[in-house]
């Protein structure tokens, strides 16, 4: 979606922080974005002061109404802890226990994962908007999963993980590049662990190299273990990795419905070519993610 014409106040200040960078988003209460600006994601203290000057910039020239920030992780997403907007353990140097706090002020906020805010904007503005409950999974810096119930992200001790999900190896004695778990989709198909196995930038693989066919293998395995758990309407994949080689999409279709063997609704979804596509917003699911979630915090806050 690309940058609109300014409207009148109120606004919505989104932030999406991902891996190697991330987007400030300011938008119209409509979702309509106008302006943005790019960080690269480095040290945290650098990257969320960098932040904090965008967003106070903008609040001393717009009428704020709500902030949504959506964030890799893992992060604590639950309201009621005290540890809430806080990063985890996780793979991204020095930014375990990093606060995401310090960039709200006294206005409606909400926080959470930047693939369940992704998987909210495709909802309302993508490949979802007529479902009540679907699957987002990018694959790129990392592997994201947001499973949507009832047009709602699954909650419980945390946010879904299922990128960490254990499958088989594409290669024997390959177990994958993911410094927490040995065997796990991150580890095996994200931009990094491509990079570790081919020894070059995924971005520069040729689509006729044999990796694809790896790729495609497990990518059609996390989503047979979501149709079967989750049964989502529809499965969207995004992320660099899956929106720069679009011909895998049809690869792993094929290798989904083979594994799923007509089984249960395994029967249907071979007779639904919509059951899994590409995510609809591009490299804007991110912003307008953050976007999303500024919405949903100004109308939970309206009286």
């Amino acid at each position: 979606m690309a940058n609109h014409r300014q409207t009148g106040g109120p606004y919505l200040a989104g932030v999406e922080l991902g891996g190697t960078k991330c987007i400030c988003a300011l938008a119209d209460t409509s979702g309509a974005i106008f302006a943005r600006e790019r960080v690269a994601t480095g040290h945290p203290s650098e990257t969320l002061s960098r932040i904090e000057t965008i967003l106070h910039g903008w609040r001393r020239e717009h009428d704020i109404a709500a902030i949504g920030i959506a964030s890799f992780g893992p992060l604590d997403t639950d309201p009621a802890s005290a540890n809430y907007g806080q990063l985890l353990a996780t793979p991204k140097p020095g930014w375990a226990g990093a606060d995401l706090r310090r960039l709200l002020w006294d206005t409606p906020f909400l926080i959470d994962t930047d693939v369940n805010g992704a998987a909210l904007a495709e909802g309302v503005w993508g490949a979802a908007r007529d479902l009540r409950s679907w699957c987002y999974v990018t694959i790129g810096t990392g592997v994201g999963v947001a499973p949507i119930i009832d047009r709602r992200p699954v909650v419980g001790l945390g946010h879904a993980e299922a990128g960490h999900m254990i499958v088989p190896s594409p290669q024997p004695g390959w177990v994958g590049s993911c410094s927490f778990h040995k065997g796990c989709v991150e580890g095996f198909v994200s931009g990094p662990a491509l990079e570790a196995r081919c020894g070059q930038p995924a971005s520069d693989i040729a689509d006729s190299d044999e990796v694809w066919d790896d790729v495609a293998q497990i990518v059609a395995t996390l989503c047979h273990n979501l149709a079967v758990t989750v049964v989502p309407e529809r499965i969207m994949l995004g992320g660099s990795v899956a929106i720069n080689r679009p011909h895998l999409l049809e690869v792993i279709r094929a290798k989904l419905n083979a594994s799923l063997a007509g089984y249960a609704h395994g029967a249907r979804i071979a007779q639904m070519p919509e059951f899994l596509v590409t995510a609809k917003l591009g490299e804007d699911a991110g912003p307008l993610g953050s976007i999303r979630l500024a919405q949903l915090a100004m109308a939970t806050s309206a009286p």
